[in-house]
């Protein structure tokens, strides 16, 4: 079994909950490598939100519906 996705899960994790500072030195890691690691562990839906609002208007669904994009909605169903 592989560990270098585990170590790269473990890291980015606690990159997510320590300060860059904290980590590096409690790691022995340089603090270039541990920012980098913080970079990866920030998570912006903000392009994923903006791509999903602007393909459901572009499919004319109204911004309360449920329907899901691609499909007709069934006669008789709301």
């Amino acid at each position: 079994m592989p560990s270098r996705p585990a170590r790269a899960t473990a890291l980015v994790q606690l990159a997510q909950d320590m300060p860059p500072a904290v980590l590096a030195a409690l790691l022995g890691l340089h603090l270039n490598t541990v920012t980098r690691w913080r970079s990866r562990a920030v998570t912006d839906w903000t392009a994923y939100l903006e791509a999903r609002t602007s393909s459901r208007a572009a499919a004319g669904c109204e911004p309360g519906s449920r329907a899901v994009l691609g499909h007709e909605p069934s006669a008789g169903r709301s």
